[in-house]
């Protein structure tokens, strides 16, 4: 008996990128410090083609 198994890259349909939105600095007025701006840019490097990421900090940081 033959079994196959499917990955969710398989299963899920194709992803049309978004186009880039505006920053709304009233909902956040606080700046990011550098540490943040890095990991916000390493994330959208690695989805920028529909690539996945997750960024992992410590609350508050």
């Amino acid at each position: 008996m033959e079994s196959t198994t499917a990955t969710a890259e398989q299963d899920a349909p194709a992803r049309t990128p978004l186009p880039a939105q505006p920053v709304d600095t009233a909902a956040n007025p606080l700046p990011l410090h550098g540490f943040q701006k890095d990991a916000v840019a390493a994330a959208v490097r690695e989805v920028k083609d529909g690539g996945r990421a997750t960024v992992v900090a410590a609350t508050g940081s």
